[in-house]
């Protein structure tokens, strides 16, 4: 199986370590925030692993359109990032294209999820894995 990752920060980076621990698992290629804070975990494995890490930013225009359309791959994993992927993408995954929202879905869409249920005086808490579609946080 192969897969694309985007994602950042830590829980990027721990993704990406999950993945290459199974051989039957390729990782194509990895997209991080172009801030060197928010990238530099994920871009540093890519590259002891031998992985092609590009700019998140790529993934809004042609040149990013042009990188995936090259390469096949079967899963789109997007982790902990702000990236909105066309749908010319996502049509590009053979299985499919997840995402990680790190609140419950969908009640707690967008950004700050977290700090929502805090001031909503939340007792548990969680994240949702879902497919991507064309819109924001929604998806089965």
């Amino acid at each position: 199986m192969n897969f694309v990752l985007v994602g950042d920060d830590f829980p990027a980076a721990q993704t990406l370590k999950l993945l290459l621990e199974y051989p039957s698992i390729q990782v194509a290629m990895v997209f991080s925030s172009p801030q060197p804070e928010r990238s530099a975990k994920v871009k540093a494995l890519a590259g002891q692993n031998q992985i092609p890490f590009y700019n998140s930013d790529l993934i809004k225009q042609t040149e990013g359109l042009s990188l995936l359309s090259a390469q096949q791959f079967d899963w789109l994993i997007n982790i902990n990032s702000t990236v909105l992927i066309p749908t010319a993408i996502l049509e590009l995954s053979r299985a499919g294209a997840l995402n990680m929202h790190p609140g419950l879905l969908p009640a707690y869409a967008g950004l700050h999820t977290h700090q929502w249920a805090l001031r909503n005086g939340e007792q548990t808490f969680g994240s949702t894995i879902h497919f991507i579609e064309p819109r924001v946080d929604v998806g089965d």
